[in-house]
């Protein structure tokens, strides 16, 4: 059993396969008291310990401040989240600081929804065009003054979306949302100097456009270098790009992979089978499951470079 007790958590969820795979992060604080046990089936796939990542392996020990990744099936997601004591209401009003092209796209998705959103702007041409396409409560003022942030709900918002052009905008009015409300916040910054700089001020959530446009272009360039027999679907960089999760498909059999107990496996350093997929069916791995011809394997390394499954092995 894994003991964890919610502190100041975010999360990230990545698609990869057919299949919705969860990849969340938690920094974990020792209770003083004896928390309650998980028991479910779950992977720590990666854990950042200060500025340094690694894989874990069955003796690795988790410790007080650690950053891990897990990943889980979707329909586990819940379960996870109450299990940790990180559950929260289900998201029903936000609040928007921005009307730019994600707010653009974020009120696309909650197009015909459950949830109502406010968005906060200063730009009044920006406010009519969104107030024109979508059915969002536009307001048309400068969304850094704290009484305007607490007029259209921050206090009773469900998540607080800090979405403007401006980094340090964005860190102040979202440092204030943290204090206001007990929503989720997430928090746009493009400068990845900035991004680390307020992570640790403890926001929920940051979000780098730069970043995900970086991390789509390498996995593109890298899903050109196939290797024979298996291929890079799909590649996502977490835990501050410092780790790499690698989506493959096994066209055939491979020898020292196909059709062995994963625990005789004979993996390099640095590297873990966090997932496998099979006719639509996620399995978190145990030492006895095996991979076969046919599977979806999700890869979670800190090696550099990966180009084909096989470079996995010693």
């Amino acid at each position: 059993n894994v003991t964890m007790l919610k502190q100041n958590y975010y999360n990230e969820f990545f698609e990869l396969g057919q299949q919705k795979i969860n990849f969340s992060f938690y920094e974990l604080c020792l209770p003083d008291d004896d928390p309650a046990s998980l028991k479910m089936r779950f992977i720590v796939c990666a854990v950042l310990r200060g500025n340094e990542a690694h894989i874990p392996t069955g003796n690795f020990v988790i410790e007080e401040g650690d950053t891990i990744c897990v990943t889980l099936p979707d329909e586990e997601i819940s379960k996870f989240f109450k299990a940790i004591g990180a559950y929260k209401h289900p998201v029903r009003n936000i609040l928007v600081v921005g009307a730019g092209r994600i707010t653009y796209y974020l009120e696309s998705l909650l197009k015909g929804g459950k949830m109502h959103s406010t968005v906060i702007d200063k730009d009044r041409q920006r406010c009519l065009d969104l107030a024109s396409n979508y059915s969002a409560t536009v307001v048309c003022d400068t969304p850094t003054k704290q009484e305007v942030l607490l007029e259209e709900g921050l206090a009773a918002a469900d998540a607080f979306l800090a979405l403007s052009d401006n980094d340090e905008d964005n860190a102040i009015v979202s440092m204030y949302a943290k204090k206001q409300s007990a929503g989720k916040i997430v928090t746009k910054i493009n400068s990845s100097s900035y991004a680390e700089l307020f992570k640790g001020l403890g926001l929920d959530g940051i979000v780098s456009p730069k970043s995900s446009t970086a991390s789509l272009i390498l996995k593109q360039v890298r899903s050109l270098a196939n290797v024979k027999g298996s291929e890079i679907e799909n590649l996502y960089k977490l835990m501050n790009g410092k780790v790499e999760a690698l989506e493959f498909f096994i066209k055939e059999n491979i020898k020292g992979l196909t059709d062995i107990p994963l625990k005789e496996l004979k993996l390099k350093s640095g590297i873990l089978l966090a997932c496998i997929i099979r006719d639509g069916n996620v399995i978190v791995p145990t030492g006895s499951d095996t991979i076969m011809t046919g599977d979806t394997v999700i890869v979670v390394t800190t090696t550099p470079q990966i180009t084909g499954i096989r470079e996995t092995l010693k």
